[in-house]
């Protein structure tokens, strides 16, 4: 049992190093979007390159991650610093109830518009999923909408644009009983279902 634990290990060990180091890939920068934040804590980022070639990140932050106070935040890369992370989404409800915000996803459609996708709920088994659009690179961003009952939108990973339109996003699911079920959700129509 030891031997094959090992032999497992040292397996891991070789194939996550190779995945690590892609021969065709190179980095070719390693920074922080920022040194001093308005929360504590954040979690599952996301980037999209602009249509002047600036980058956008997202990802969520809160005190901890499932508190109520948990937003979808932003910032931008423009001329070689980060802008300072500014919150796009919360989970307030109304006046008396907020939720946490989870997962962002940043997607351009094929017609040129910004999507951030994203989560809220009070944990993974009971969230529902939430989309805002901009038609201005992020400058300004839509309302929220509520997903149709059933979509979750893409979880952490961006959707795929087949060449027919298509586009493809990967979505789970955890149950009550904490098993994660990944799935693939299908538009036909640019994302808008």
């Amino acid at each position: 049992m030891k031997i094959t634990l090992l032999a497992l290990i040292v397996m891991l060990t070789m194939t996550s190093q190779a995945i690590r180091t892609p021969k065709s890939c190179k980095i070719v920068t390693n920074e922080y979007i920022f040194e001093n934040a308005p929360f504590k804590q954040c979690h599952a980022s996301t980037i999209v390159e602009l249509k002047d070639g600036s980058l956008k990140a997202a990802w969520f932050g809160g005190s901890n991650e499932s508190n109520k106070d948990v937003e979808i935040w932003v910032s931008d890369k423009k001329n070689g610093s980060w802008t300072a992370p500014v919150s796009v989404a919360n989970g307030i409800i109304n006046d008396s109830l907020r939720y946490a915000c989870w997962n962002p996803v940043l997607f351009r459609t094929a017609d040129g518009t910004l999507s951030l996708y994203y989560k809220v709920g009070p944990n993974p088994r009971e969230w529902w999923g939430m989309v805002i659009h901009s038609t201005n690179e992020g400058k300004s961003w839509s309302a929220p909408e509520k997903l149709p009952d059933g979509i979750l939108g893409p979880i952490k990973n961006k959707p795929l644009t087949l060449p027919s339109g298509v586009i493809l996003s990967p979505s789970s699911i955890e149950t009550k009983t904490e098993e994660w079920h990944a799935h693939i959700e299908r538009s036909t129509n640019g994302g808008k279902t």
